[in-house]
């Protein structure tokens, strides 16, 4: 498994240059952000209309592209928390958490 460099970046405490992917499920589009230095992609879910398919071909040139993935889902349940990770991102951003035991909770969902 590769290392997150989002996550090496923020231990060390240097900044990450994140874009967001807004219109485009592209590969090549992610791949090239690696390829231009960028550190991670930002896929918005929850505003956006995207599907996991196209998540996954977004993840695919990530990788191809040595660049991670942070996704922001829908909040719901434990599918829309495990979905995405399933697809290959590298982390999640969880909407409107109200609390610290509401965050153990999607932690440990997304660890199951």
């Amino acid at each position: 498994m590769r290392e997150s460099i989002t996550l090496q970046r923020l231990r060390a405490g240097k900044p990450v240059l994140a874009p967001q992917i807004a219109k485009f499920a592209n590969a090549e589009l992610a791949e090239l952000m690696g390829m231009l230095g960028f550190h991670c992609l930002w896929v918005d879910m929850e505003h956006k209309a995207f599907e996991m398919d196209d998540l996954l071909n977004i993840n695919a040139g990530a990788r191809a592209g040595n660049i991670d993935t942070m996704v922001r889902i829908i909040k719901g349940n434990y599918t829309s928390i495990i979905r995405p990770l399933e697809c290959g991102a590298n982390g999640i951003m969880v909407p409107h958490c109200m609390s610290a035991q509401e965050a153990r909770d999607i932690v440990k969902m997304a660890r199951c």
